[in-house]
């Protein structure tokens, strides 16, 4: 009976944590709300939305300034709250959060970070598990706790990276969500009986071994995880040996035997949206192709310069391509240089410092140095006159403006922060390595660029996509 009246009923979203709410304390532990999102914000903890989901603040030391100016005027902001920019580069509001439990409201019905996420994919992957053994024309009353809990045994406890009693705990939402997204996954053939479904479990973890060892065969460093397969449960046939079954010689012949398995159902890798409702929910194959149809862009403009200033003005830069532009600049004062697109309404998708060079490296076989051991000590060397360390970054800017003296260079220099200093030159030096190589090895990095920001990289991996 515990979803008898839920399933006829839209999702409800959990509380938002309003400018009045945040205004004031947890119930229990009398501390201020503020002051909490301040914490959780330092600690980097993820942050959860009222709508579902979650994310974690990138932009850490505006975030902590916004938090103080509300906790002096809570008005300050109006009724939307303040920006919060995610590690992707998405800006939420504080608005959009939900009021839950660390800030004294109830779990609700999303999730409220990592730990819960892995509890609500947990529960899916016993869903899976329950649906192919008793078939999927079940009501969802069927799915119970004590069925569920059954799955996970049946299952395989090893395969599931949480126990039972944190999978019994998933919010009703989300339970229908398993119910919802197993339901069609069983239909449409994507899992069976004779398949174990892996959360975290020894299968999944073998096969991103097996990804880094090809991405080192072929030279490259390895792509994280989730931006080469999204796969939060794997649904794996019974006995199948994966290590003998998955050619890592190359990232191509590894992403082909991915994607043979896929279409034979032996390997299927699933990534759940949520919380969803829909029957039947939006679902999508992704990468089914060798390689993939990802998009191949063109780079058209190094724009080093504010629209409406000059060099000085400005410490980013903007990349524009054929169908779009992405911005480069600091994470915050003296911080790593990040890559986004630009979007019409909302940032689009972001990719680090980290990732900009090994894209570079890969096609030049040279890049620009580390933030840490590169651009950061030489950033302070300059902001301290060091005669070489200014020449060196002259020398990047003499590139795109041959005319201007070294002295009038120094005069503007002298005039700016190592932390400006720090932003300018991580931009100068993709905008070098970019204008220096102009043509395909350019295009094949802004490629990349906005490839791996939209999740969309010619070396994804092939995996099915339900939930919006």
């Amino acid at each position: 009976m515990r979803f008898s009246s839920f399933i006829k009923q839209p999702l409800v979203e959990a509380v938002k944590l309003t400018p009045e709410q945040l205004d004031k304390q947890n119930s229990r532990t009398k501390e201020d709300r503020i002051d909490i999102l301040a914490r959780l914000v330092k600690d980097k903890t993820p942050l959860e939305l009222a709508k579902g989901g979650s994310f974690t603040v990138g932009e850490i030391e505006s975030a902590l300034v916004n938090c103080a100016l509300f906790k002096k005027n809570p008005d300050h902001f109006g009724r939307t709250g303040f920006p919060l920019i995610a590690t992707d580069g998405t800006e939420y509001k504080s608005n959009d959060l939900a009021k839950s439990k660390v800030f004294g409201g109830g779990v609700g019905g999303a999730g409220s970070g990592t730990k819960d996420t892995e509890r609500n994919e947990s529960h899916n992957a016993c869903m899976m598990r329950a649906m192919v053994d008793d078939g999927y024309n079940n009501e969802l009353d069927h799915f119970d706790d004590a069925r569920i809990a059954k799955a996970y045994k049946d299952n395989g406890p090893k395969n599931i990276s949480t126990n039972t009693d944190k999978i019994l705990e998933t919010p009703e939402n989300w339970w229908l969500s398993s119910y919802v997204i197993s339901k069609w996954l069983a239909e449409n053939g994507y899992i069976n009986k004779n398949q174990n479904f892996d959360r975290g479990g020894p299968a999944m973890t073998l096969v991103y071994a097996l990804k880094n060892e090809a991405y080192r065969n072929n030279g490259f460093k390895p792509l994280k995880d989730d931006k080469w397969n999204p796969g939060d449960v794997w649904a794996v046939e019974d006995k199948l040996d994966i290590k003998s079954e998955l050619d890592t010689s190359s990232v191509g012949a590894f992403n082909t035997s991915i994607m043979n398995l896929f279409n034979d159902r032996k390997l299927v890798a699933i990534s759940l949206k949520g919380p969803e409702s829909k029957s039947p929910p939006p679902n999508s194959e992704w990468n089914n192709k060798q390689p993939p149809d990802s998009p191949i862009h063109k780079l058209k403009e190094i724009k080093l310069e504010s629209d409406r200033g000059d060099f000085w003005s400005s410490k980013g830069m903007e990349i524009v391509y054929d169908g779009g532009s992405m911005t480069f600049k600091d994470n915050s004062p003296g911080g790593t240089n990040k890559a986004e697109i630009k979007g019409k309404k909302a940032r689009g998708g972001g990719l680090s410092w980290g990732i900009m060079i090994d894209f570079i490296r890969r096609e030049v076989r040279r890049a620009p140095p580390t933030h840490a051991k590169g651009i950061k000590p030489t950033a302070k060397k300059i902001s301290k006159g060091n005669a070489r360390a200014t020449k060196l970054m002259f020398g990047l800017f003499n590139h795109f403006y041959p005319s201007v003296k070294e002295k009038e260079f120094k005069e503007e220099l002298a005039k700016k922060d190592w932390t400006w200093i720090s932003a300018k030159l991580g931009a100068l030096y993709v905008a070098y390595f970019l204008s220096k190589n102009t043509g395909t090895k350019a295009n094949a990095m802004i490629t990349n660029f906005v490839n791996y920001a939209g999740s969309d990289l010619l070396d994804s991996s092939t995996y099915v996509k339900v939930g919006k």
